[in-house]
């Protein structure tokens, strides 16, 4: 399985980003370009110690609405995609996880 595709809305300086990725992928830029809050945004995915607190990771701009979450699209090989329900696939070989960050009642 291979992450493709990061998409994360409404954390820190990210208003709505979709990133693609490829079998190699750099994460390069200015200083202060929003590298870190990247990263920042995939760790509160991945490690359970590191939450989501609306006062440090709600943007402090104006948004289009309230919801802040990440969505992860993975590529999967043929033997992965057999395994996953065919209603939870994207195409032939790809499916989709979104962690809601905020509001707490989608937090599941």
């Amino acid at each position: 399985m291979k992450a493709r595709e990061i998409r994360v809305h409404n954390y820190r300086s990210i208003a709505d980003q979709t990133i693609r990725l490829g079998d190699y992928s750099l994460l390069i830029g200015a200083n202060n370009s929003g590298k870190s809050n990247v990263i920042d945004a995939l760790r509160t995915v991945y490690e359970k110690d590191l939450k989501f607190d609306y006062a440090r990771d709600f943007p402090k701009f104006k948004t289009d609405d309230q919801e802040s979450w990440v969505e992860i699209e993975y590529e999967l090989s043929e033997q992965e995609a057999e395994t996953i329900k065919t209603e939870y696939l994207i195409g032939d070989n790809r499916f989709r996880v979104r962690k809601w960050l905020y509001p707490t009642d989608k937090v599941k």
